[in-house]
């Protein structure tokens, strides 16, 4: 009798632990719908290439405008990675102007604080700098 008491309390304890070591948490090295809640729905001024440029959030879309000669770029179905220290990872799907199915863009952001953000495009070399509110 006290064997089999043994026994069952072992097992149900090994099962418990069992569950609270299998339990899953948030893993910083995958990727997040949207864009974080520090960006969301901001927009920003700032200089790029030599031309004053407009970026805006949206919830899950990003909009680059450059002030003279370019085309405002869209960039939807947008997912971010956080890298450390404010700085993100943006991706998504630019559709102007591009084969069906759109054509893969990113773009690194890093927030100093809420006046001030670097913004960089990871395919284009010529667009990045310092942006404000």
């Amino acid at each position: 009798m006290k064997k089999s008491i043994l026994v069952t309390l072992a097992l149900s304890a090994g099962l418990i632990t069992g569950v609270g070591a299998i339990s899953t948490t948030a893993n910083a090295a995958t990727y997040h719908k949207g864009f974080p809640k520090s960006l969301r729905n901001t927009k920003w001024r700032g200089r790029t290439a030599g031309v004053s440029a407009e970026v805006k959030f949206g919830k899950s879309t990003l909009y680059y405008a450059p002030s003279m000669g370019g085309d405002p770029q869209y960039m939807l179905h947008t997912k971010y990675r956080y890298l450390g220290h404010h700085v993100y990872y943006l991706k998504g799907r630019v559709y102007d102007n591009a084969p069906a199915g759109g054509i893969s863009w990113s773009y690194k952001v890093k927030r100093y604080n809420s006046h001030k953000l670097y913004f960089r495009d990871m395919r284009n070399s010529n667009i990045k700098g310092m942006f404000k509110r």
